[in-house]
């Protein structure tokens, strides 16, 4: 069976009140109308209200979706992208984050947000390993299973030539499980903090 999810930190990004800003402007024409002398625009007032708060709705959402901020016990969401507990890590100390990419497909933290550093691993490349298997298989194409010759360098100050040792395991570096530094943000970013330290801590 399989543990429920606890929300443990949110943050919406925006609240719906912004819908009601047009609404309200409208009503404060009718009544500058109604007060002043000349001509009522009774059936105008409403469908502008109406218009206005129908504007505010993608402003509202997007600001919802891209703003927001959802910490559970399984993964860390920030302005729509997740990423899972496991490959968070607190940092010990204060790293640089000159180049620290910012999650969320951001260039820059939000304004009014603040940034909270974490450490990214990076999840091993499950080809890597097949890869690294058939480069001794004599049966693959990339491994013939012919042995390694050795190379020969020139001693320039002897004038011979002399063996060295078989070269073998010329093998690219992989980036799995290293460690890089991205940008979380919040509003409220000591109470982030403070959540994800109770709860990767406790893994």
């Amino acid at each position: 069976m399989t543990e429920a999810v606890e929300v443990r930190y949110a943050e919406p990004g925006s609240s719906w009140w912004p819908l009601l800003w047009g609404p309200a402007f409208a009503l404060l024409g009718l009544v500058v109308e109604l007060a002043t002398p000349g001509p009522l625009h009774l059936p105008q007032w409403p469908v502008l209200a109406v218009l206005l708060a129908a504007a505010a709705v993608p402003w509202v959402r997007a600001r919802r979706r891209f703003h927001s901020v959802t910490l559970t016990t399984v993964e860390l969401t920030v302005g729509g992208e997740s990423v899972p507990l496991d490959r968070l890590v607190l940092p010990e100390a204060e790293p640089a984050t000159r180049a620290a990419r910012v999650l969320g497909a951001a260039s820059t933290v939000p304004k009014g947000m603040t940034e909270v550093p974490l450490l990214l691993r990076q999840p091993a490349d499950p080809d890597s390993a097949g890869d690294s298997d058939s480069a001794g298989d004599p049966d693959s194409a990339g491994g013939s299973g012919a042995a390694v010759e050795p190379v020969t360098a020139v001693d320039f100050d002897a004038g011979a030539e002399t063996a060295s040792e078989p070269v073998s395991g010329l093998e690219s570096d992989t980036t799995a499980g290293t460690e890089t530094v991205v940008l979380a943000w919040a509003r409220s970013p000591e109470a982030l903090r403070a959540e994800l330290v109770t709860l990767l801590r406790s893994e």
